[in-house]
């Protein structure tokens, strides 16, 4: 299931031959029996992709969210500071979001599509120095996030101390890069 999920390039098809609601999708289901749950809301969600109906998706898509920052690890004080900073130029801001396990310290939400990232965010704190953590970010994390879409960039320590306002700009003008390509790519006649 996970590999049939995760790693499609096109196209999945689901048969179900029951309603998904039938597996508990709640919190406290996920307290319990977490892969039930993820399950239960897998086909839940491709139910409601396949009956167009955007609302229940957006919901779905949410809850995953929801749980990946519950079961990330904590923030970084660098991570807490950049957030802070950046909500001040009135982007918005999640902590702890990512995909197959792999997490970002800090998420952007696209400014015009709410339930949509535009930006990933590494905070390089005390994980960052734990060989294994290094050496399997630096070959695998990167790579699959960026498959899965996102754009990433990373904020140093020391950068952020000395000057954090820079970042904060070096930031502000890569969202900004984002958007004019994503203007330019839709303004492109169909063929």
């Amino acid at each position: 299931m996970n590999v049939a999920a995760t790693r499609a390039k096109s196209k999945v098809i689901v048969f179900c031959s029951f309603d998904p609601r039938e597996i508990p999708q709640d919190e406290q289901a996920f307290s319990h029996n977490p892969d039930s749950t993820y399950f239960g809301r897998y086909l839940s969600y491709t139910k409601a992709v396949a009956e167009g109906n955007d609302q229940v998706v957006e919901r779905i898509l949410d809850s995953f969210a929801t749980q990946q920052r519950r079961q990330g690890a904590e923030v970084t004080t660098l991570a807490n500071a950049v957030k802070a900073k950046l909500e001040e130029r009135g982007l918005a801001v999640t902590e702890r979001i990512g995909s197959c396990g792999y997490f970002l310290d800090l998420a952007i939400r696209h400014p015009h599509k709410s339930s949509q990232f535009i930006l990933g965010i590494e905070c390089d704190g005390p994980s960052f120095y734990s060989p294994p953590y290094t050496r399997d970010r630096d070959k695998i994390r990167d790579t699959l996030l960026r498959t899965r879409g996102w754009h990433l960039t990373r904020v140093w320590p020391h950068d952020w101390a000395v000057d954090w306002e820079k970042e904060v700009i070096r930031i502000e003008q890569m969202i900004k890069i984002l958007l004019s390509k994503e203007e330019a790519v839709s303004s492109l006649p169909v063929q």
